[in-house]
């Protein structure tokens, strides 16, 4: 998470929209349309017998209300709720998100043909569309989070096509090119989060990068960040927060719950390890006192600020990443520990997996498969792995 005290940035994903909230099927028209407040109960006889269901007819597209809309070029139907149109590179093609009664879909209309080239059922369109700059990808947002549409960078996690794992060090490429337009542009946020995720590992696939290869990619991507943000002009106001996707299930010799959060900013004290008990509200408190904000909750007004953290002092030293002593591209062996299990694991989100497994296989794969795994000490766990497990 980075916070930066920069002005704030208002862009959106350049997107063009006709929103019809109670219409059953909709049309979308390349060129413009024309909206008329007319009552149908005016017309002559023949337009009036066709005006009784909202809906296209042959000349114009009827509202609920009575009023209809006169398109000013080309009239392609859709499905039940036009959400949002993204014309293409070509201005032949363009995408188009639908929702409503009937299934969500994502389509691409040719615009000279009026038909659709392809079409995909999603499980909920809603209103987030951006499409990749080389137009290969597509991303649909789901309705659980449409605050966040128009404030995500549509080239950040794409994917690689099916060529494997995206590289943690090469996402914060990303990043950063994003990072230096905000720069040039005067327009860089308040508040920005990412998510680098490759030290999840995929344990020990064959042909997979080794665990040591994803977290050292992690690493690299982390002091590639800081290298880069203590070395811009807006280091002085800015700080980065930095904790462990989840606290659980990685005992060590306090407690199985217990993690590490790393604060880089010019007004964190260098060098030092603050060993308060802060929980991760404590991180949001923290933020929140940054920005003047009110606490969210009883449970981040309740959290202990992280202030030992912090100096009064600035230090705008810049940061200095180092270079990775692990090999970056190593990969599993059929021969590691645990390779026909991670075989059988989903790794294509986080979580999919058994934690408990993953965790043994990992333990032992790095550390030797004679290696005691830390019993948990606040809490009880009962796992039993298997005794013949390689």
């Amino acid at each position: 998470m980075i916070a930066s005290l920069g002005s704030r940035n208002n862009g959106l994903i350049p997107t063009v929209g006709l929103i019809f909230p109670a219409i059953l099927s909709c049309s979308i028209w390349f060129g413009g349309a024309h909206c008329h407040a007319q009552d149908t109960s005016t017309q002559d006889a023949a337009p009036q017998s066709k005006s009784r269901f909202a809906g296209p007819t042959d000349s114009v597209f009827l509202l609920p209300n009575g009023w209809h809309l006169t398109p000013a070029g080309k009239q392609v139907d859709t499905s039940d709720l036009l959400l949002n149109i993204f014309p293409m590179k070509d201005s032949r093609r363009a995408v188009v998100a639908t929702s409503g009664f009937n299934e969500h879909q994502l389509g691409i209309v040719d615009l000279d043909s009026g038909e659709f080239l392809s079409k995909q059922v999603v499980h909920q369109s809603w209103f987030g569309l951006a499409v990749a700059p080389d137009e290969l990808r597509l991303w649909c947002m789901e309705g659980k989070v449409p605050g966040l549409v128009g404030h995500v960078c549509p080239n950040f996690g794409v994917g690689t096509g099916g060529k494997g794992r995206e590289r943690d060090m090469d996402l914060v490429e990303v990043m950063l090119a994003e990072y230096q337009e905000f720069i040039q542009q005067g327009s860089m946020p308040q508040f920005i989060i990412m998510s680098l995720g490759e030290d999840h590992t995929d344990g020990t696939t064959p042909g997979a990068f080794t665990p040591e290869a994803c977290v050292a990619s992690n690493d690299l991507a982390l002091g590639k960040l800081i290298d880069a943000v203590s070395h811009s002009p807006l280091w002085g106001q800015t700080a980065i927060f930095v904790i462990e996707d989840d606290a659980q299930y990685g005992p060590d010799h306090v407690d199985a719950h217990r993690t590490v959060c790393l604060v880089a900013s010019p007004y964190t004290k260098r060098g030092v390890v603050d060993s308060t008990q802060y929980s991760t509200v404590s991180l949001i408190r923290t933020m929140e006192l940054i920005f003047g904000l009110e606490p969210f909750s009883q449970f981040d007004a309740a959290a202990q600020p992280m202030f030992n953290a912090f100096t009064t002092t600035p230090d705008l030293t810049p940061y200095e990443k180092v270079a990775p002593e692990i090999d970056l591209q190593a990969v599993n062996q059929t021969t590691a520990y645990g390779a026909d299990r991670s075989l059988q694991m989903d790794f294509s989100e986080y979580d999919r997996i058994d934690d408990f497994e993953l965790n043994e296989i990992l333990w032992k794969a790095v550390l030797g498969q004679d290696a005691p795994i830390p019993p948990a000490v606040r809490r009880a766990i009962a796992i039993r792995f298997p005794t013949d497990a390689k």
